[in-house]
């Protein structure tokens, strides 16, 4: 049985203790239009309206045979965290989207209860930032890859 449901949510409750993060959620919702697009992804943010949503997919997994027992196996989760935050040069939202980006990556470093939901980690990176439409919003946009470990024992490789 996966752990593919506890792993994501393991990392939505990470993400939840991080202040300024958005809207955050375990799969891509199906937006329609600007009225799902505003209540699926706006927040508050100093005082006003802004995009600022977070979406975890698992985006690989990959089995590794344990060379200790022909019964036990590594299977890796790949997950990308995918973020949209509004352009908007009055309020320097560059600097707030970097700030956030690093404490992001902290909070996943630190906080993160493997033990629970993997048996290892890899060091979470920031593959990709840039800019992107959400709708016909300019965000700045990034993505944050982690690998998890769930050891798989009891199934027979040949």
């Amino acid at each position: 049985m996966s752990n593919y449901t506890d792993m994501a949510q393991a990392i939505k409750d990470v993400l939840s203790t991080i202040e300024g993060i958005g809207v955050i959620h375990i799969k891509y919702p199906d937006i329609n239009n600007l009225s799902d697009l505003k209540e699926l992804t706006v927040t508050n943010v100093d005082g006003g309206d802004t995009i600022n949503a977070w979406f975890i997919q698992r985006s690989a997994i990959s089995q590794d045979r344990s060379t200790a027992a022909l019964t036990q196996a590594y299977r890796t989760h790949t997950f990308e965290i995918r973020g949209f935050y509004r352009f908007s040069d009055e309020r320097d939202s560059e600097v707030t989207w970097q700030d956030l980006l690093d404490t992001i990556v902290d909070g996943l470093i630190t906080q993160m209860t493997y033990s629970s939901v993997a048996e290892y980690s890899e060091m979470a990176q920031v593959t990709d930032i840039g800019y992107a439409e959400l709708g016909p919003v300019l965000c700045h946009t990034g993505t944050i890859r982690i690998v998890l470990w769930e050891r798989k024992s009891g199934l027979v490789y040949t």
